[in-house]
């Protein structure tokens, strides 16, 4: 069970405090100085060039559960063994949860050469495949539920699952070399690039700029961090595993430039927005998934300005309360292998 002890409550009390001081700060004028420098700083880390690094294929954004045991006491699961959602939520079906478990037990058979995990990583992968949405374009993982405070109804798809679930069937492909696995995953990640305006999740921010929604809202644009990273993954992985891809090439590149240029909107000292559509910066749970986003991408790429993003998020990361939080033991430890380039392996 996720374990929300005080010390979460009263950070989560103070974060929200913090928040509605950044946002009349914002609103006085008075950060237009501080985001200038914070872009210029962000600027300068997205040009550090690219030297990808020899990558295992494993998942480094879900790297603080060192095996499937550490995440299995979160969730609900159904009687055939797909993962429905974390356990301190209403027991129903996830896409997203099925995906990230079945990630988990992908890392739990490439770091610790345990064959067992690779039962339920597949049972994940069929049940995902049982659900899908698709076209002769795109595969879709539709949400039947309403969000009224961004005037989100069903049925809608989420950039972040479609990311989250591309990485899922690209290791299937790994694993199998099967095309059927490459083909699919290719069609939920062009997914994400089907414009907001004719139901999709790709649109742009208020400067212009590409992004792809987690949450697509025509009249309650948010463009949430972690969904867009979550998404660059997934291109990132799919472009190494599978081979060049015209759309996907072309639009990384745009897609990454537009999330160093947006980056310095988040930052409010050591705390980072959630999101710029919602007034509340990321909680103990982000921290840490933050820092392990910002690790895979260096990890894919090479690029230090990615390095640079890990330490500096790092900065405002209580390990030990994440720690409790996931009844984690050596979380700290873990991560901190993948700072690391020569590395091959996890431990």
């Amino acid at each position: 069970m996720i374990q929300k002890d005080i010390y979460y409550y009263t950070t989560t009390i103070s974060i929200k405090i913090q928040a509605g001081l950044r946002h009349g700060l914002d609103k006085m004028g008075l950060l237009k100085q501080y985001q200038k420098k914070q872009s210029k700083l962000f600027s300068q880390w997205h040009q550090t060039p690219c030297a990808p690094i020899d990558w295992d294929t494993s998942y480094v954004s879900y790297a603080y559960f060192k095996n499937l045991e550490t995440y299995q006491q979160h969730l609900f699961f159904d009687t055939e063994g797909v993962a429905q959602t974390r356990n301190d939520l209403n027991r129903d079906y996830s896409p997203l949860i099925a995906a990230h478990y079945g990630l988990v037990c992908y890392n739990d058979y490439v770091w610790n050469q345990n064959q067992a995990a690779l039962k339920p990583f597949w049972i994940q992968v069929k049940h995902l495949q049982k659900i899908s949405n698709q076209d002769d374009t795109y595969i879709y993982y539709f949400y039947n539920k309403n969000i009224p405070h961004l005037n989100i109804q069903p049925p809608w798809y989420a950039g972040i699952t479609q990311g989250i679930i591309g990485s899922l069937f690209l290791r299937a492909y790994a694993l199998t070399k099967d095309p059927i696995y490459a083909q699919q995953a290719e069609k939920i990640l062009n997914a994400m690039f089907k414009n907001l305006s004719e139901g999709g999740t790709y649109t742009k921010t208020p400067t212009g700029d590409e992004w792809i929604e987690e949450y697509p809202s025509i009249t309650h644009p948010n463009f949430v961090l972690n969904g867009l990273l979550f998404s660059i993954i997934g291109l990132h992985e799919y472009l190494q595993m599978v081979g060049h891809h015209p759309l996907f090439a072309e639009k990384l590149p745009i897609l990454e430039a537009s999330l160093f240029k947006n980056l310095h909107l988040y930052r409010f000292g050591h705390l980072w927005r959630y999101s710029l559509g919602i007034l509340s910066f990321g909680n103990i749970e982000y921290r840490g998934l933050f820092v392990c986003l910002w690790l895979h991408l260096f990890r894919l790429t090479g690029k230090s300005g990615y390095q640079n993003l890990a330490q500096l998020f790092e900065k405002g990361v209580s390990w030990a309360a994440f720690n409790r939080f996931y009844r984690l033991s050596d979380c700290e430890q873990k991560v901190h292998f993948f700072y690391h380039p020569n590395n091959n392996k996890a431990t």
